[in-house]
């Protein structure tokens, strides 16, 4: 019996809501952020142990082949001289490209950051080891104790996402509502963004900041502000998708599909019919506006209340990576590249689909403005925060 055997949409939710509810408050009482007075110091070691134990899980997991993102795209497999109809993998529809179904779908560049975020990491575990101590005249070890509850549980969620976010989860949606199993994914990413939410706020406030060097900053802390900020734009990039891909068998919207009369740039111009697939791509549409407006809002509220600078600068980068997608959308589907008669099945049941195309434009322009106001709000909260050291 193998391990994929248990990987199932009501365990993996399971195990999530267990580490939220059950582990998380057993690992307060065992290894508390404050120490209270006249009780038995828990020593550093055991917050040490802690930490690169939960991020040695989470590695090993994030190395199992079989993930949606995983996929080898169909389009650079087909054969073409072969005619027959080629269904599309996941990670197709969840792409910036022309088979695309949801309208936040970074670049394949934005996800270049994942490599700072795990070496970054594992300088943090393995320097707090060699360096670190309870005898420490540095304010760090205080701080360690701090975030370390919330940085185990968001390498615990993290790697029950690897679990989640696998093909047989996209599998069978046929509802916006319920009986998604895409959500699993999407809870377990939003779960990682709060707990390193609250590891963020152990050392991200005008206060803290004072009391450690910037080289310590840079060691035990930096790489947790870039795993925060990508992990919430990775949750709405994840949120869009399982959205974007419930399958709506309802509906004819495939004389209005992208072709070569019609791709993005025509789409917001010209009526869909009122069929469930023009439906679905105008909820499609409103989740991606809504949830670039958010992103946005986030990344410079946060960077400014907390003195967090390097959070807006990544949303910056994940707003950029998704203008940049919109971008390749309506390259593709304007120059018609996807014709009527195009090899592929976009949405399951041989028609062409309107969805992923319709308001491609207007987040475009979102994603841009949110990454000039991100980018601005950063350097400014640096300059305030140098100038008032």
């Amino acid at each position: 019996m193998s391990f994929s055997t248990f990987n199932s949409p009501p365990l993996v939710t399971i195990a999530g809501v267990g580490i939220h509810f059950v582990l998380e408050p057993y690992l307060k009482k065992i290894l508390p952020a404050v120490q209270d007075p006249g009780s038995t110091a828990v020593p550093l070691n055991w917050y040490k142990f802690a930490n690169i134990l939960s991020f040695a899980v989470q590695v090993v997991a994030v190395t199992r082949p079989g993930r949606i993102d995983g996929d080898a795209p169909a389009s650079t497999n087909q054969n073409n001289n072969d005619t027959k109809k080629t269904k599309l993998t996941v990670m197709d529809q969840l792409s910036p490209g022309k088979f695309g179904r949801t309208l936040v779908a970074p670049s394949g560049w934005a996800f270049a950051i994942w490599g700072p975020i795990f070496l970054g990491e594992f300088a943090c575990c393995t320097s707090q080891l060699v360096f670190l101590d309870d005898d420490s005249n540095s304010v760090v070890p205080a701080l360690i104790k701090q975030m370390t509850v919330p940085f185990v549980s968001a390498q615990l969620f993290q790697t029950l996402w690897t679990a989640a976010f696998r093909p047989k989860y996209a599998e069978g949606n046929h509802n916006f509502l319920w009986k998604n199993k895409m959500y699993t994914s999407a809870f377990l990413l939003a779960s990682t963004a709060y707990s390193l939410s609250k590891a963020h706020s152990a050392f991200a406030t005008m206060t803290a900041a004072t009391t450690y060097t910037f080289q310590e900053y840079i060691t035990y802390f930096l790489p947790i502000s870039l795993h925060f900020g990508w992990t919430c734009a990775a949750t709405l990039v994840n949120l869009n998708g399982a959205i974007a891909l419930v399958q709506q068998h309802t509906g004819t919207s495939s004389e209005n599909s992208r072709n070569e009369k019609g791709g993005a740039d025509s789409s917001e111009s010209h009526g869909w019919d009122d069929g469930g697939d023009a439906h679905h791509a105008r909820i499609v549409q409103w989740v991606g506006h809504v949830s670039v407006a958010m992103a946005s809002i986030a990344g410079m509220c946060i960077a400014w209340t907390r003195g967090a600078p390097v959070y807006a600068g990544v949303i910056a980068w994940a707003l950029s990576a998704c203008a940049d997608g919109m971008n390749t959308r309506i390259k593709e589907t304007s120059t018609g590249i996807v014709k009527k008669d195009d090899d592929y099945d976009t949405d399951g049941n041989g028609k062409k689909s309107s969805i992923g195309v319709h308001g491609a434009p207007t987040q475009r322009w979102l994603c841009r403005f949110g990454a000039y106001a991100c980018s601005l709000t950063s350097l400014v909260t640096t300059i305030y925060l140098k100038t008032n050291k």
